[in-house]
C-alpha cells in the first residue's frame, strides 16, 4: 500500500501577505498524491486555527472537490478510538487525520470534525483506524496534539500496540531530542516513550522534514507544506510530501512544483546596504492559478540588519523594502530598538505574553497538586474568555 503524509498545511495562515500560499500548497499536494497514493494521513494543523472562518473553510472544502469521482481500492474497515465518530461512508479515498496543537480543543468539535462529518475525512483523537487493500492491511494509530506537558503520559495511558498487518503511529508533538534544550513545559516526550513494534512512526508539528532510524524504528517527520516563520533553518529545503511504500519500506519525499521563493539574509549596516542588487539576484516570481485566478507569488526576503542605521542607512532601507515585486521584511538588530518601536507587532508581544502566561499558569498548579493527566488547557482558555462559571464546571468534570 502506497501512504501519503502532508503534514502541518496551516490552511487559513495569512501573516506575512501570503494568505494564499497555504491553500496553493494544499491543492498541489493533493494533486502529488491523490493518483499514486492508496491512503492520505494528515499528521495535525490542518488548519492554522482552532476556529478558522467561513472563508477558509470554504476554500477548504472548494480543493477537496477534487476527489469527487476519484475512487481508491484501499477501503476503511473499522476504527477503534475514544471518540465516536461518523457514521457516513462518503469516503472516496481514505483520509486519515489527528488534530494538531493549533486545532486543539477539549470538548467542542473543531474544523477537522466538520470535515468528517462532511465525508472527507476520519478524525482520530486517541485510537486507531484500519484500512485495508486486497489482503493487505494498515493500521493506523493517532493522538490529538495534546499540551506538551500531559504528552508523555497521555501516550502512555493509551497503551498503543500493534496489530496485524502494518503499524503506524502518528502524533503531533515536541521531542526532547529535536529541541536545545530541555524543558519540560515545552517537551515531556522523549523516543525511549515511543511504544515499540511499531512499523512506523510519524510525528507532525515540526516543520523540517527528516527521517532517521530509532531503536524501536522509523521515525519521519513529514515537514510542514508552508513557512509558516521565515527562518534560516526552515527555509533550506523547499516543501513537499511524503509516500510510503509499506511492501518496500521506502519513503519517497516529493516537492511541491509552484512555491514562493524565500531568501534569509544577515546585513551589516555598514557594508550590505550599498549593493542592493545583490539582496534581489535571482529570485523572481512563481504563478499558480487557484480558484479560477491567477495568483502571482512574489518572492519573501528575510532581511536580518546588525548595526546602527543612520539616515542615509534609513533612505537606501526605505528603498529596499518598496522593491516592486519582492516582500522584504526587515528585522532589525536590538541596537536600534528606538527605530523597532513604531514597527511593533501589538499581535505578537500579545500572543508572546499569553504563551508566557499560559506556562506559568501550568506551572504553578501542576506545582501545587494538579496531576499532569488533569488537562489545564482548557481551563486557561475558559480564563482567557473570562468564563470562570465554565472554569468551576470543568474543574468539577475532572
Amino acid at each position: 500500500m502506497r501512504i501519503a503524509f502532508i503534514s502541518d498545511t496551516h490552511l487559513g495562515f495569512s501573516k506575512h501577505k501570503i494568505e494564499l500560499d497555504s491553500y496553493i500548497c494544499f491543492e498541489q499536494a493533493l494533486k502529488i498524491v491523490k493518483d499514486v497514493a492508496d491512503l492520505i494521513v494528515l499528521p495535525g494543523d490542518v488548519f492554522d486555527s482552532s476556529s478558522p472562518g467561513e472563508e477558509c473553510l470554504s476554500k477548504t472544502f472548494s480543493i477537496l472537490q477534487m476527489f469527487t469521482g476519484h475512487e481508491s481500492v484501499a477501503k476503511v474497515i473499522g476504527i477503534d478510538d475514544r471518540k465516536q465518530h461518523n457514521s457516513k461512508t462518503g469516503l472516496n479515498i481514505p483520509i486519515v487525520a489527528i488534530p494538531g496543537t493549533h486545532e486543539y480543543k477539549m470538548k467542542e468539535d473543531g474544523p477537522l470534525e466538520v470535515l468528517e462529518n462532511a465525508g472527507y475525512l476520519i478524525c482520530l483523537h486517541a485510537g486507531s483506524c484500519t484500512i485495508q487493500k486486497g489482503n493487505e492491511k494498515v493500521n493506523i494509530f493517532g493522538m490529538k496534539g495534546v499540551p506538551e506537558q500531559v504528552a508523555r503520559d497521555a501516550l502512555k495511558k493509551l497503551s498503543f500496540f500493534p496489530k496485524d498487518g502494518t503499524n503506524i503511529l502518528v502524533l503531533h508533538q515536541s521531542f526532547k531530542e529535536l529541541l536545545p534544550f530541555n524543558d519540560d513545559m515545552v517537551a515531556t516526550l522523549e523516543y525511549k516513550d515511543l511504544p515499540p513494534g511499531f512499523d512506523l512512526y510519524v510525528n507532525g508539528h515540526i516543520h523540517q522534514h527528516k527521517v532517521f532510524e530509532l531503536d524501536s524504528g522509523t521515525f519521519l517527520i513529514p515537514g510542514s507544506t508552508i513557512n509558516t516563520q521565515v527562518r534560516k533553518v526552515e527555509i533550506k529545503r523547499r516543501k513537499g510530501v511524503v509516500i510510503y511504500d509499506t511492501e518496500s519500506n521506502k519513503i519517497d519525499f516529493i516537492e511541491i512544483p509552484a512555491q514562493r521563493q524565500y531568501r534569509y539574509l544577515e546585513l551589516d549596516v555598514l557594508k550590505g546596504l550599498e549593493n542592493q542588487d545583490v539582496i534581489f539576484e535571482g529570485l523572481g516570481p512563481v504563478t499558480y492559478s487557484l480558484f479560477g485566478k491567477e495568483i502571482i507569488l512574489e518572492p519573501y526576503i528575510k532581511v536580518k540588519l546588525v548595526g546602527k542605521i543612520d539616515e542615509h542607512k534609513k533612505n537606501i532601507l526605505q528603498n529596499i523594502k518598496k522593491r516592486d515585486g519582492f516582500i522584504v521584511d526587515v528585522e532589525k538588530d536590538l541596537s536600534v530598538i528606538e527605530q523597532k518601536i513604531k514597527d511593533i507587532d501589538l499581535k505578537a508581544i500579545r500572543d508572546g505574553a499569553i504563551t508566557t502566561a499560559e506556562q506559568v499558569f501550568f506551572e504553578n498548579l501542576y506545582s501545587s497538586g494538579f496531576k499532569k493527566s488533569f488537562d489545564l488547557k482548557q481551563v486557561f482558555e475558559y480564563l482567557k474568555e473570562e468564563k470562570p462559571e465554565k472554569v468551576i464546571e470543568h474543574l468539577e468534570k475532572g
